[in-house]
Formats: structure tokens, sequence, C-alpha cells
């Protein structure tokens, strides 16, 4: 059985997929739909809708959540890890990120044709040895659906992500992660790695620094 990472990217992409893997993806959407269903929203249909679906949970519960991502996505560079063909760009750039960058390692070209202007583009690059080459507290990160146990080559591959995000992310900032799938490990880890999160409910996917 191939990743959960690849079969999503195959099927957000419309390409074919085995009827294992399509039941893959089928179990995933329904853990979304269960997830949002548990916290009174429409239910999601889709797995990548469980970044939106997270955002709106942090909105009803934290007050000016709005304006706190705004200020710390203002004006700084924006990394997204894994895109796929569900970039964040829109939604970072819209929150007035200077530049974003796409870091897509299985399907860059799919990435591409999602992403347009001459302050974004997509790199082909493993996570971890990208930001490896960031300078320190250089540009706010996000993903969507990257950072969870199924999608996550190791326990250890992820803790040594995370702090490569801590390092890269200015202090004070935030960086923003919709897991999708349950992640005790990768939540474990956002707070070894030192950030905190914005409030202790269990649906939060934003941490600062």
């Amino acid at each position: 059985m191939r990743q959960l990472s690849e079969i999503l990217n195959d099927y957000f992409a419309s390409r074919d997929l085995a009827s294992d893997e399509l039941n893959e993806v089928l179990a995933c959407r329904e853990r979304s739909i269960a997830k949002a269903a548990s916290h009174s929203l429409p239910s999601t249909t889709s797995y990548a809708m469980s970044f939106d679906v997270q955002m709106e949970l942090m909105k009803r519960h934290i007050e000016n959540a709005e304006n706190i991502l705004k200020s710390s996505i203002r004006g700084r560079r924006a990394i997204e890890l894994g895109p796929g063909c569900n970039p964040l760009q829109k939604w970072l750039l819209e929150r007035g990120a200077s530049e974003y960058t796409g870091v897509e390692m299985l399907y860059p070209q799919v990435s591409e044709k999602m992403v347009s202007g001459e302050n974004a583009k997509i790199v082909k690059s493993d996570a971890l040895s990208f930001l490896v080459s960031q300078p320190d507290e250089s540009a706010i990160v996000a993903s969507r659906g990257v950072l969870n146990d199924e999608v996550m080559p190791s326990p250890n591959y992820a803790r040594f992500l995370i702090r490569e995000i801590y390092r890269v992310t200015p202090k004070g900032a935030v960086t923003i992660h919709s897991m999708g799938v349950s992640s005790l490990d990768e939540n474990r880890f956002f707070r070894e790695a030192g950030f905190k999160p914005l409030d202790d409910k269990d649906y939060n996917a934003v941490w600062i620094k």
C-alpha cells in the first residue's frame, strides 16, 4: 500500500486509484466528516477541507483570531509544505504574505498549475531538506493534511521537521497546520520544539513561537 499522501494527491488530481486505495480515501474522508460533526459544523466531504474546518473552529473560539493571523503573516514570506492540488497561496497572500513558496515533493507539476503570480512559486523538494536551507526566523510555515501520522515517513522525520519549522518561524509569529488525521506525536513535537498553542482545544491548528 502506498503512503496516504501519494494516494490523496492522485485522488485530487483525478487519477485512477486501485479499489483498496479508494477505500483509504473514503476512510480518510469519513474521519474528517466525523471531526466536523463533533463540533456541530457542516459535514465536509473532502480531506482537504479539514483546514477550513479548523480555521472556522479557531475563529469561533478565539477572539480576534483573524486579526492574529493577519498580523503574523503580513509582510512575511510564506512557505507551504505539500500544497498538492490545494495550495494555500491565495489564503496566505490575502492575509498579507509578501511571497509564497510551495514545497512539493511528489507532484510539483500539479501544484504549479494551481499557483500563479510573480510572488508565488513551487519548488520540488523534500520538506525537511528545504527548511534546513532557509535562514533563521525568515518565514511563516503552513501545511494542510501533511503533518500527521499517516503521511510523515517516520516520527523522527516529523520531530526534526517541526524543529526546523520552529527555527524558521519568526519570534512571536504563528505556524499554521491542519493535520487532518489524529496526530498525537506531532502535537507533542510542536510543544517540545517550543511552540505554544493559541489555546488548548483539540481543534487548534495554529501554534505561536
